[in-house]
């Protein structure tokens, strides 16, 4: 099996990752000291039902504590749905995150392709929603249908009304939607087209405005009773993971949100008793208590984002960047033919960035950088701008 990810630091020399999209505020202070005591606390079993964490992301995201099921990771949870599911087809856009397609075909399902279109940056535009929808409605019913928003690699954000229509026919079609947002926290609830709605008396007049239909509180589609099927509440599962907003991949702690609680418990009989570990739960349990951390999180990456766009830009070194604009803390762009061997000359200078050639229809040309501290972004820049004019 081959290792396609970012992050990839333990068979290279590297001083600064850019592979891989993590906070670039690292770990908040408090997740860190509630790691080290779980470590100290670690000669006793987890606790099975997670129970402390489960009641402060229950409070977090405002939903009931049993619609929320942990997973060692995003990706884990992602490879159990499709176990459990077993969908006979599953309807994945291109390009996004190649587990879904991976752990599709391991349980069996025809992945069909729906190709974004570079011209339009790789967004649902009306007409892709249109075509997506039609791809739905003629799925069989049980398939899965996966989305990423903002999406990974382009950074592009679906608008919470063409979430809406996509929802309404994989209820329809009797199809699941599997809805990852694992980098949706980065992106400012200030942004109009943010799914992410909590705490604001804007926000919950929006969710009241869609009469007839009991939303979540995470990207605002549909979720309704299902007449076809016993026992279904709902098509909606939320992927979501504090590995990226919280720093901490290597604790590997993520989480899916649905009403469907036969769902859940499904998913959860494939899993031992003690799945998510003390340092991980106590981890995520802090981190969710540092209310101040999302919001400077949200600053940095919106004004470093800005910062390494208009440099790469201003310096000419990529042929295009893919949704400027976007306030996802992770940047595609294309570079022309003759820079194809872009990572291994940064990676000369102890630079990794990550190579988006195993994404589906995407080749050699295309990279994608994290966004990090203004210093470290400094730095690939400068590295990266001697590389293009000759400099040794």
């Amino acid at each position: 099996m081959n290792y396609n990810h970012g992050g990839d630091i333990y068979g290279n020399k590297v001083t600064l990752d850019f592979s891989v999209n993590i906070n670039p505020l690292g770990m908040p202070e408090c997740a860190k000291e509630a790691a080290v005591i779980g470590v100290e606390l670690s000669t006793g079993y987890p606790d099975w039902e997670q129970r402390e964490l489960r009641h402060a992301l229950s409070k977090y995201l405002d939903v009931p504590g049993e619609d929320i099921l942990f997973g060692n990771g995003a990706s884990d949870l992602i490879y159990r749905l499709m176990m459990v599911l077993k969908p006979k087809e599953a309807l994945i856009p291109a390009p996004s995150f190649s587990e879904y397609r991976t752990a599709a075909e391991k349980a069996g399902a025809k992945v069909l392709d729906f190709i974004l279109k570079e011209e339009d940056s790789f967004r649902f535009t009306d007409d892709a929603v249109a075509a997506f929808i039609d791809r739905i409605e003629h799925l069989t019913a049980g398939s899965a249908v996966f989305l990423c928003n903002p999406n990974n690699p382009d950074g592009s954000i679906i608008p919470k009304d063409k979430l809406i229509q996509i929802s309404e026919a994989c209820d329809k079609c009797s199809v699941w939607l599997i809805v990852d947002e694992c980098f949706l926290p980065f992106c400012g609830k200030e942004n109009e087209l943010t799914m992410l709605r909590r705490t604001t008396d804007s926000d919950r007049d929006l969710s009241n405005e869609i009469s007839d239909i009991k939303a979540t509180d995470f990207c605002g589609v549909k979720a309704v009773e299902n007449d076809t099927t016993e026992s279904i509440e709902t098509h909606l599962v939320v992927l979501r993971a504090f590995t990226k907003i919280f720093g901490m991949p290597g604790l590997r702690l993520g989480y899916i949100v649905t009403e469907n609680h036969g769902l859940i418990r499904k998913v959860k009989e494939t899993m031992t008793p003690w799945e998510i570990n003390v340092p991980a739960q106590m981890a995520g349990a802090a981190a969710l208590k540092d209310e101040s951390f999302i919001e400077k999180t949200r600053r940095t990456v919106v004004r470093e984002r800005k910062y390494l766009v208009s440099e790469i830009q201003k310096n000419g070194l990529a042929e295009k960047i893919y949704n400027p604009d976007s306030e996802a803390n992770f940047i595609l762009f294309r570079v022309s033919n003759k820079d194809i061997n872009l990572k291994e000359r940064l990676l000369e200078k102890g630079i990794l960035i990550r190579y988006c050639r195993d994404f589906a229809w995407l080749d050699e040309r295309y990279f994608r950088i994290c966004v990090r501290t203004h210093e470290e972004n400094n730095k690939l820049i400068n590295e990266w701008s001697q590389l293009e004019n000759g400099a040794n």
